[in-house]
């Protein structure tokens, strides 16, 4: 599963860097996960499907994320899921997420980001989230 998370700005503080690259490394190989500047607009295609994280969006617990992820992931009529941390600009979203209920910099919602990840992954296989 090819996962793209689009973030303002391709420059991140090291600190943050470090965090969330090491969540990330810890996902399995199929999870194909690039970060991107966003682009001007996305234009969703068939076979895509598209997250906000907003402050305002859903409040999911630990298990509701892993089971909702998962549920698209699984999706054979999903090849790409885009997860959009700005929300600044107009994208015709399949769902919202809210990580916190405060705005916060790209670099934390990325580290955020890739924890949920991790841990959802974690719940999804029954693996020990703590390393």
């Amino acid at each position: 599963m090819k996962i793209t998370i689009y973030i303002k700005s391709d420059k991140s503080d090291k600190s943050y860097k470090k965090l969330y690259t090491e969540y990330l490394k810890r996902l399995p190989s199929t999870m194909k996960i690039s970060i991107k500047k966003i682009p001007k607009s996305i234009n969703k295609k068939e076979g895509q499907y598209i997250i906000g994280i907003n402050p305002s969006g859903k409040n999911l617990s630990s298990e509701e994320f892993s089971k909702t992820f998962y549920n698209i992931h699984d999706d054979r009529t999903i090849k790409e899921i885009f997860f959009v941390l700005d929300n600044s600009i107009t994208v015709d979203y399949d769902e919202e997420i809210a990580l916190t209920s405060t705005e916060t910099s790209d670099d934390m919602k990325l580290v955020m980001l890739s924890e949920v990840l991790y841990r959802g992954w974690s719940i999804n296989t029954a693996k020990s989230y703590h390393k």
